[in-house]
Formats: structure tokens, sequence, C-alpha cells
């Protein structure tokens, strides 16, 4: 009798664990949020481009000497460089 009810318990258990971490996993991909715009990770600055129109995006860098733009097609997402050297990227104007 003691043996079927740590069966039935470690069973219940393991049940409630498989249940718990699935719901935690389905509560994490709907929590995905999509960046746009200026953002770092890892050392590194990136501008991904969300608009419906390609747009101008203008690089600015901490020594402001080497500062660049270019076209962003609709829905790029392009490294920039190190964080280090870009301080900010934004959009300007249509291209």
């Amino acid at each position: 009798m003691r043996e079927t009810l740590t069966r039935g318990l470690a069973a219940f258990l393991g049940a409630s664990a498989l249940l718990v971490s699935g719901a935690v996993q389905a509560g994490a991909a709907e929590n995905t949020v999509e960046v746009c715009g200026f953002y770092t990770a890892g050392g590194h600055a990136y501008y991904k481009h969300c608009g419906t129109i390609p747009v101008g995006v203008y690089v600015d860098t901490w020594d402001d000497k080497n500062e660049w733009w270019y076209c962003a097609p609709v829905g790029d997402d392009r490294y920039l460089g190190p964080t280090s050297k870009i301080s900010w990227a934004s959009h300007q104007q249509a291209c």
C-alpha cells in the first residue's frame, strides 16, 4: 500500500512539474517584443527598421568625426559597429 502511494505521489509530482514548465515556456513566448530602431547587444550597436518605407538612418559616433548615413530598406536589421564607437542612430527622412 505504501509503495502504491509513493508511486502515485511521484507520478502526480512529475505531471505537475511538466504542466508548470510548459506554462512558463508558453508565457515566455507570448511576451516577445520586437525591437525597432537603435539597440545594443553584447557591446555591439544595431539599427532595425520596422517602418513601411525605406528611410535614411543617421549613425552618430562618440568622436563626432566619422558619422555616416545609409538608406535602410523595410525590415533591415543592420550591424553598425561596436558600442565603443557608435553612440546612437536614428531615421531622418524617406530615401
